[in-house]
């Protein structure tokens, strides 16, 4: 029987994406790519097979994607991703594996919104794949439920829920969900190259989020709009690197101008369940003060 082969394995996604295919196959028939092998210790420990590589490293990936079916997961954002993802879809198209599932961000077609290292990444990553001539599902996840922790000022329960621009709706969805779907996919992939937009099916904008906030609260959370280089500022006086910070306005831009504002039930039908909604990841992962 064939082996499966996850990348981002030390990451949040692709860790617990490993956890629930464990759950599904023998750990002998699973390998995890990593640059640290000491960080992968816990896969190693139950007998899954960690093996070294780096994205800017295409030799490593060539030896190591010639697998049934690969969990590819992209660079991680702000670390010269477009280099990275370049190799990796070469590599895709060297090693030939049976299967790619290829983790990248929901977008709007033809929107022109642009996030650094990311509008300017996945869309031509997507097309090398389709064009390698290798079996492939593209998973298009939306933002995930903890990204709106980050999104927001520190201290939000005085200051609100701040952002800027129109407000656009989004989709979001919880990792978990994210990646048990990749498990579920892995093992059973079903027939024929897809493209599927995973989210929760429900759409909401920063009012909203405060809106529901405040209900997991028990207090008021206000939303005010403010500039973008007011919040840019406040994110910087807050101890974000600057880079960081503008990278975080570049998602609230693209929040206001739709950019995950498309639904999906493809989640729900790939789980065979409801996927966790934002107002359950807030009570499970915010505590109240």
């Amino acid at each position: 029987m064939g082996k499966y082969l996850a990348t981002g394995a030390t990451g949040q996604l692709g860790g617990a994406s490993v956890d629930f295919l464990l759950e599904k196959v023998p750990a002998n028939r699973v390998a995890v790519l990593v640059r640290d092998p000491a960080k992968a210790a816990r896969f190693k420990e139950r007998g899954v097979e960690v093996v070294r590589g780096d994205y800017f490293d295409y030799r490593s990936l060539v030896d190591a994607f010639g697998v049934e079916k690969l969990l590819l997961i992209g660079a991680p954002a702000l670390t010269d991703r477009a280099p990275q993802h370049e190799n990796m879809m070469r590599a895709v198209k060297a090693a030939k594996p049976g299967l790619v599932v290829y983790v990248t961000l929901q977008r709007r077609e033809g929107s022109g919104v642009v996030i650094r290292e990311v509008s300017d990444v996945e869309p031509e990553a997507e097309r090398a794949l389709i064009d390698s001539g290798v079996g492939y599902i593209i998973l298009r996840n939306s933002l995930y439920s903890g990204a709106f922790k980050p999104l927001l000022a520190p201290n939000y329960r005085e200051k609100g829920v701040r952002a800027f621009g129109p407000e656009g709706k989004t989709t979001y969805a919880d990792v978990a969900d994210l990646a048990q779907a990749n498990a579920n996919l892995l093992v059973d992939p079903g027939r024929g190259d897809r493209i599927y937009n995973m989210n929760a099916g429900e759409r909401l904008t920063f009012p909203d989020v405060a809106r529901l906030l405040s209900e997991v609260e028990g207090r008021p959370v206000a939303y005010h709009s403010l500039p973008r280089q007011q919040l840019v500022d406040e994110m910087v006086a807050a101890g974000v690197p600057l880079r960081g910070a503008e990278f975080a306005m570049d998602f609230v831009n693209a929040i206001g101008q739709g950019e995950f504002s498309e639904p999906s039930d493809a989640l729900e039908k790939i789980l065979g369940r409801k996927p966790v909604t934002l107002k359950e990841a807030f009570r499970r992962d915010w505590k109240p003060a």
